[in-house]
């Protein structure tokens, strides 16, 4: 992508959102690794790691709708700006077709729970 295509999108991961409200995130590349496996490339050294995608679309530039219906895992690789910036790393590993186990591990917060998403999309942009 060029700069002039970069596009800004606010995301939800299995209906968890992410990033600073009306911010999002710049994407700057997607890459089909392989058949299995789709990375978003983000400004700011931010990667999301696709496994499995179900219905995967993006349906336009100017629409900015990105959506997956289902993933088997999504591996969220982040920052948490403070004084000094640190790495976040979030992995959502789906468990059957309504729970997903989420484990985060950061300076600040260290996460392992189970979710249920009955009727929730692994990711979405609005």
């Amino acid at each position: 992508m060029n700069k002039e295509e970069y596009i800004d999108l606010d995301l939800k991961i299995w209906g968890e959102n992410f990033g600073i409200p009306n911010e999002g995130f710049i994407l700057t590349k997607i890459e089909n690794e392989s058949d299995n496996k789709v990375t978003l490339y983000f400004l700011g050294d931010i990667k999301c790691t696709i496994i499995n995608p179900i219905k995967m679309s993006f349906k336009s530039l100017k629409g900015k709708r990105l959506k997956v219906k289902s993933a088997d895992k999504i591996i969220w690789e982040g920052w948490y700006y403070e004084k000094t910036p640190s790495p976040i790393i979030i992995e959502y590993i789906l468990l059957g077709k309504s729970r997903v186990r989420v484990i985060e591990k950061s300076k600040n917060r260290n996460r392992d729970e189970i979710i249920n998403v009955r009727g929730k999309t692994a990711i979405r942009s609005f």
